[in-house]
């Protein structure tokens, strides 16, 4: 099979003897560079598309190819957007020797883009294994920090700054469980931020993980990574996204972010992020060594730490129709966004006044789904991450999760949730027919026909007429294939 390279391209895979895609009608490259084979698209981001790959003068070995498709509206921005895709060929150039970061194979232009070829990780990112675990305890930050506080220390010795730390970007290793980190699109030398003043050029990060000083003022230091990764705890220990706090509170959140904790941890460790998350630079550790220091210091954890709550299972809600779930595109991955200029400050959330944890989160899910009928997928995804924290048994809470990832385009965190939701919850009809449409989208085709056939075989066991819908989608998609044997 062929994989299309246009980035907006909805059914990217093509038989072999095609000169051309079947979907789009753009021509097809069989070899790059005659030499890496792409065999699927992996994500898409605000500068360019991922591809799985095969290396052909490594024995078909796995590797990541990236390339730049983003299209500015100035000579200036297009400018700016090629020397951060080049800036992350050469910093992984530089850095690759790390162990716990992409080697570069190749970096090119072929026609008129631009790509980049990266070692691939097998392994998932930690966003990825939150979604798929649930919240990290406390035994598994510390890992976290052990592993990744190194590297950083490394970075900066050398004067690189990430400037980019969050969980999709730093991902676990199959191999060894070591944490590897990724996406270096915006990272920069400590002697090119030295001649940018604050409030110049484009501000790059995401808000709520990259740190206040380098949101508002493009300000970017090595102590604006160590933010960035205590942003990176939070979230994995809460389940909420500080993007999303950063949004109703701005930079506040930080100051509070243990009210937001649910489960018990040390004071040594409660200490160490709350140092972290200072929004004044000047009261954050200073280094990565620093760190280290007070978290080598701290006394050993037991032999096990519980942090399972008992909850309640909410009650199944929603039962949204196909017409919510059009339109197709690949996962948001492996690209740095670039943020803007600010962000706008919403409303605090109105408390909910319910009575009780399983009512809370009832509230929360139905208040998501209003989000998520308006289309406010960002919001939405609040809510309903909010309902699975009170209560992580609830498969419909996962289920319209997923849903508002879809409509966000972030296909391969959507696909995590629907896992989950069955996980929960296999009878879910619903579910399976969601995620056929993911699994399509990221070019699983076989997949996704599975996931049609066990929803249409579960709407027909309960006498449900969406019977007929999955069935719709399954004879589409063979059709699809029958039409491509025979071109």
């Amino acid at each position: 099979m062929v994989c299309c390279l246009n980035p907006d391209c909805k059914k990217p895979i093509n038989p072999d003897s095609h000169k051309f895609c079947q979907q789009c009608g753009a021509p097809l490259v069989a070899l790059l560079r005659d030499r890496f084979k792409i065999i699927k698209p992996l994500g898409q981001g605000g500068f360019g598309s991922t591809y799985l790959a095969k290396d052909t003068d490594k024995l078909n070995e796995w590797c990541v190819v990236k390339k730049l498709t983003y299209q500015a509206k100035d000579a200036w921005e297009q400018q700016k957007a090629i020397d951060m895709f080049a800036g992350e060929a050469q910093q992984l150039q530089q850095l690759g020797h790390h162990p716990q970061i992409p080697k570069l194979t190749a970096y090119f232009q072929e026609g008129q883009s631009l790509y980049l070829v990266q070692q691939y990780v097998d392994g998932l990112n930690l966003l990825e294994l939150l979604e798929k675990q649930g919240v990290f305890n406390e035994r598994q930050i510390r890992q976290v920090l052990l592993d990744v506080l190194p590297l950083l220390q490394s970075l900066h010795e050398q004067g690189v700054i990430h400037r980019d730390l969050k969980p999709d970007n730093i991902m676990r290793r199959h191999q060894d469980g070591k944490h590897v980190l990724i996406d270096f699109g915006v990272a920069k030398l400590l002697k090119q931020t030295a001649k940018t003043h604050a409030g110049a050029g484009t501000i790059v990060g995401s808000p709520g993980y990259a740190s206040p000083e380098q949101i508002q003022r493009g300000r970017a230091t090595p102590v604006g990574d160590l933010y960035g990764l205590g942003s990176s705890c939070f979230h994995l220990l809460s389940h909420i996204s500080p993007y999303h706090l950063s949004l109703e509170f701005n930079y506040l959140w930080s100051e509070n972010w243990q009210r937001h904790i649910s489960q018990p941890l040390s004071v040594e460790l409660r200490a160490i992020l709350d140092k972290l998350l200072q929004i004044e630079p000047a009261q954050r550790y200073q280094s990565a060594q620093e760190v280290l220091r007070d978290l080598n210091n701290a006394p050993a954890l037991p032999a096990a730490v519980s942090i399972a709550r008992p909850v309640a299972k909410a009650k199944a809600l929603f039962h949204p129709s196909r017409k919510v779930l059009t339109g197709a595109a690949i996962a948001l991955l492996g690209f740095s966004t670039v943020a803007g200029l600010g962000y706008f400050l919403l409303e605090p959330m109105t408390d909910l006044m319910t009575t009780s944890t399983t009512e809370r989160a009832e509230a929360l899910l139905r208040k998501g789904y209003e989000k998520y009928q308006q289309k406010d997928y960002v919001g939405a995804i609040s809510d309903f991450t909010e309902s699975i924290r009170l209560d992580p048994t609830n498969a419909d809470a996962f289920n319209e999760r997923g849903m508002a990832k879809y409509g966000l385009k972030e296909y391969q965190a959507a696909l995590v949730d629907y896992d989950q939701a069955l996980q929960l919850d296999p009878k879910q009809a619903l579910v399976y027919f969601n995620r056929g449409f993911v699994k399509e989208a990221l070019a699983d085709l076989d997949g996704a026909k599975v996931d049609f056939q066990s929803a249409a075989d579960l709407y027909q066991q309960q006498g449900d007429q969406r019977y007929q819908d999955a069935m719709k989608e399954l004879q589409r998609m063979q059709d699809d294939e029958a039409k491509q044997v025979g071109n």
